[in-house]
């Protein structure tokens, strides 16, 4: 019960995240490296207290430096998305990360599907446009902001790779040392794409310091060591339906307070979306013929990740 309770909480507090971006007056990319400078402050000192090693050589650390450029062009996607289109939507396209890492599967490395796949990805494709019909043929812009959301997606999708092939290094990183790399890279690429975008990064306000705060200490490190511990204890399609807590609670939250934009055929478009990237994670992978010695370019089949895409989803990150 507890370890439910803790993922229930954690799935809840990352919903917090694309809200963040829409409350801040910052921009994307300084947004986003607070959450992870913060994130790293935090976890480097819980795995201080806890005596955690951050050397086992130099392959886990590249992997998790890798993994975090990944998720900063994810999370710089994904920013950009949310200032276009809103926190909710963005986080339901950003979930259709499953998606992407079941195609890089099939058109890089030739891995079979379950029909349940194509039936997931075709549900997807009409929840997704039952959700943005209305809203399409407004202006370029909301078009550009759906397309940065699925692009975050991909994104995602390669980071989850490089995290999972750190696992299957004869000396992985304990889970916290490595997420202080990652957000440390993470930071750092955002720091550039901030210059780039000439984003300041003075704290201009109170509203600004409390949610830079909130996004780096509760979505970035508490939320994420509530559900790393509870995640092992708990059958993986429980976990998956209880973190799609995060796209549910932003997308009811945007429509509430931010675009107040619902209409019965958005909540169908939402509930087949969300539906369908539940289905596509658990039932999609043709496990018969797969061939067990085919790997990818770095070592560790895409079927495998996609088995336990929810054992790693963004919420653990």
């Amino acid at each position: 019960m507890k370890n439910t309770l803790f993922l229930i909480v954690g799935g809840a507090l990352f919903s917090l995240s694309g809200l963040v971006v829409a409350y801040s007056t910052m921009g994307p990319s300084a947004i986003g490296f607070y959450r992870m400078l913060f994130g790293a402050l935090i976890l480097f000192t819980v795995a201080l207290y806890q005596r955690k090693v951050f050397f086992a050589g130099w392959k886990p650390i590249i992997y998790a430096g890798l993994a975090g450029v990944f998720l900063a062009l994810d999370i710089y996607l994904w920013h950009h998305g949310i200032r276009l289109v809103g926190p909710g939507l963005s986080a339901i396209l950003t979930n259709c990360q499953v998606f992407a890492l079941a195609l890089f599967g099939v058109v890089l490395f030739k891995e079979k599907l379950k029909w349940q796949y194509y039936l997931s990805i075709f549900t997807a494709f009409i929840g997704i446009s039952l959700i943005v019909y209305k809203d399409w043929s407004l202006s370029a812009e909301y078009q550009y902001g759906v397309w940065l959301g699925l692009g975050s997606a991909v994104a995602y999708a390669v980071c989850v790779i490089f995290l999972k092939e750190s696992d299957k290094l004869e000396k992985p990183l304990d889970p916290i040392a490595r997420m202080v790399y990652l957000s440390a890279s993470a930071a750092i690429f955002l720091l550039i794409t901030s210059m780039i975008h000439s984003e300041s990064l003075y704290i201009t306000d109170t509203r600004n310091f409390l949610a830079l705060l909130t996004n780096g200490i509760l979505v970035q490190a508490i939320a994420w060591l509530m559900v790393a511990y509870a995640v092992p204890h708990i059958k993986a399609s429980l976990v998956g339906l209880i973190l799609l807590l995060e796209p549910i609670l932003a997308y009811i939250v945007d429509v509430l307070f931010i675009s107040h934009n619902l209409s019965l055929i958005s909540i169908i478009g939402c509930f087949l979306t969300l539906l369908a990237v539940y289905i596509g994670s658990q039932y999609g992978v043709e496990k018969k013929d797969e061939a067990p010695h085919k790997k990818s370019f770095i070592g560790i089949k895409i079927s495998e990740l996609k088995e336990r895409f929810f054992n790693i989803t963004r919420s653990q990150i």
